[in-house]
């Protein structure tokens, strides 16, 4: 069946419409980094949330001026409705069966990071040679049937068509398409706070080649750097720089968390930043392994290791679901560096933010 034949038409108002006209008190279940951004555009979009669900051990008993509650406390009303703020939405029906006061749960699709996006049928036809090129570079059946539930989702806000494909067991390093080795020199651009780091680490059992960590925020350096002092590793160099397609400034959004970032020239807050190539960096060193986690800027990275990519062939692992037109892009992107490379999608969750392109020759 032709891609354009696979893709359904908007059949529902998008899930912040639906927050708008509900009547029942909301909760927001989750207090996170994805608690956190789905918290700031609620609130941007003028809904009020009554309190934070938690369903695991907490401390505290309150966030961000709200008050926090164990599920199934006496003090929720009679009846009351949920805003999922994680991406584990596996756990959503395990959740509602602990308090039959719960009428709905609300779970955002298209919330990444500080975007939220949705797409019409008329955007995604305007693309379709390019969504039609991208989608006949996938290595399998399960990539392509990745990208249809990835486009149904954001035309339609409706996270259900991505969770059957869902795997939480999967990560970047450890999945159903490859294995990491214990000769690994992986590169981490986007190393927030070592969190992606400390995953290689467990998926390696701690054997590995080297570790090259850029962060290009000051508050993220530091706590990347603070994590790899704490563990006291060998071989995890760190550095303040980010990773782009030459040498040279850039500005810089720096937040202290997840959705630092580039941006405009003409925005209010900014920074400038140092950026390095993969190319001019790792001009006599090899690399085997390249991850990418920030959105914009995973072209321009790619495009700054074409000659490291052709060279030494490492594995790619990128998210991309953070925009609309990632998962379209990359594949023809990664394509056009080197057609050698296969080119796979998979979800690690529930969520269009993770959404992960994997390459490999």
């Amino acid at each position: 069946m032709a891609l354009v034949d696979r893709i359904e038409k908007q059949k529902r108002d998008s899930v912040m419409e639906q927050l708008k006209d509900e009547k029942l008190p909301l909760f927001l279940w989750g207090i996170g980094d994805v608690g956190n951004t789905i918290f700031n555009r609620i609130q941007k979009n003028g809904i009020h949330i009554q309190g934070v669900l938690l369903d695991v051990e907490h401390s505290t008993t309150n966030w961000r001026g709200l008050d926090i509650y164990d599920v199934g406390s006496d003090k929720l009303p009679s009846h009351y409705s949920v805003i999922v703020g994680h991406s584990a939405y596996e756990k959503i029906d395990d959740f509602k069966a602990k308090d039959e006061r719960i009428a709905c749960i609300y779970r955002f699709t298209t919330i990444a990071y500080a975007d939220e996006y949705i797409i019409s049928w008329d955007y995604f036809y305007q693309h379709i040679y390019d969504y039609e090129k991208a989608f006949e570079l996938l290595a399998d059946k399960k990539s392509k049937d990745c990208f249809v539930a990835f486009i149904n989702a954001i035309i339609n806000d409706d996270s259900s068509y991505i969770l059957p494909l869902a795997n939480p067991d999967y990560t970047y390093f450890v999945n159903d398409i490859w294995n990491v080795s214990d000769k690994e020199i992986y590169v981490d651009a986007g190393a927030y706070d070592g969190d992606t780091v400390k995953l290689f680490l467990t998926d390696t059992g701690g054997k590995y080649n080297k570790v090259y960590a850029f962060e290009a925020d000051p508050d993220n350096y530091d706590k990347l750097v603070k994590y790899v002092d704490s563990i006291n590793m060998k071989d995890i160099v760190c550095k303040p720089f980010g990773l782009w397609s030459e040498n040279g400034k850039l500005t810089f959004d720096s937040t202290g968390d997840q959705e630092a970032r580039i941006i405009d020239s003409c925005g209010e807050k900014t920074n400038g930043i140092s950026v390095v190539s993969i190319d001019s960096y790792f001009d006599n060193q090899m690399v085997t392994f390249i991850k990418i986690n920030f959105s914009p800027g995973k072209k321009e990275v790619l495009t700054g290791a074409t000659k490291v990519i052709n060279r030494d062939k490492p594995r790619l692992a990128m998210t991309a679901g953070l925009n609309p037109d990632e998962i379209r892009e990359l594949p023809i992107l990664v394509n056009s560096i080197n057609p050698n490379y296969k080119i796979y999608l998979r979800f690690q969750a529930a969520s269009t933010a993770r959404l992960i392109l994997y390459a490999c020759v």
